[in-house]
């Protein structure tokens, strides 16, 4: 990534901290950040879009709660002109990460957000295939029309897939996230789909860890001992993994979690 890279109407993209910055019971790792997105109707001829990828995200796995004032401090912050059209809530996309995760993961486990160091293997959000082709086929014509600054969506910032997450990872982020663990020192660690298990198990000496499966196993609690130190490691699926399969995987692990002696 380069320092000039941006989302549409100007925002820069930028590397994003971890939710915390001391000592922190559990340790969750991620792949890479989300964005704030708006819903954009600009003026004819030219599409609506439902959403639109335009900020950083305001925090690691962001709830959406405060989503109309990010949206209004960004439009301060890039300087909204009528002449784009409207700008506007997305509802449940922006923050459905994040509500899944206090609902499906921090709660099961008794955990709260103030006890939990929240980070990401890669630490700048990247265009999916859906951002890119909006981006590319709605945004890129009108900001060509109306002048604005935009040079298509870098190689660097698309979306990687599970071995790409990992390289980067290994080669740019793998001092940082140690570091990380280090100052959280968590008792329990949480890894949200398989390319945050293989980093975190290259961390706990794991060179070849079992990937997750949505089978039996799923959700087996490990004991490991990285930084110098014994954790209890709960590798899950990553949000972005929606199959029917792999969700109905979790809800067992939920309820197990939640009543742990059924009769």
């Amino acid at each position: 990534m380069t320092d000039t890279s941006h989302f549409p109407f100007g925002s820069p993209l930028e590397a994003r901290k971890p939710s915390a910055t001391g000592a922190s019971r559990l340790f969750l790792l991620g792949a890479y950040p989300s964005a704030l997105h708006i819903e954009w109707k600009p003026p004819a001829p030219f599409q609506r879009v439902a959403a639109l990828a335009v900020d950083n995200e305001p925090m690691p796995f962001w709830t959406g709660k405060d989503e109309q004032a990010q949206i209004d401090g960004w439009k301060v912050k890039v300087g909204w002109k009528a002449e784009w059209g409207s700008a506007g809530p997305v509802g449940p996309l922006n923050g459905s990460s994040g509500l899944w995760l206090e609902q499906k993961v921090l709660s099961p486990l008794k955990a709260t957000r103030a006890e939990t160091w929240i980070t990401d293997c890669l630490d700048t959000y990247r265009f999916s295939r859906g951002q890119e082709e909006v981006v590319t086929g709605k945004f890129e014509p009108f900001a060509t029309k109306l002048g604005l600054p935009w040079t298509g969506v870098p190689e660097s910032l698309r979306h990687p897939d599970e071995d790409a997450i990992v390289r980067e990872a290994r080669e740019r982020h793998q001092k940082r996230l140690m570091n990380e663990l280090r100052t959280a020192q968590p008792r329990v660690v949480v890894t949200l789909g398989n390319a945050a298990l293989r980093i975190f198990a290259q961390f706990a000496s794991i060179p070849e860890p079992e990937l997750l499966k949505p089978n039996k196993d799923y959700g087996t609690a490990k004991t490991v001992t990285v930084a110098g130190q014994t954790v209890t490691w709960w590798p899950l699926v990553h949000p972005g993994q929606r199959s029917k399969e792999w969700q109905a995987a979790h809800t067992k692990w939920i309820r197990a979690r939640t009543n742990p002696n059924p009769t």
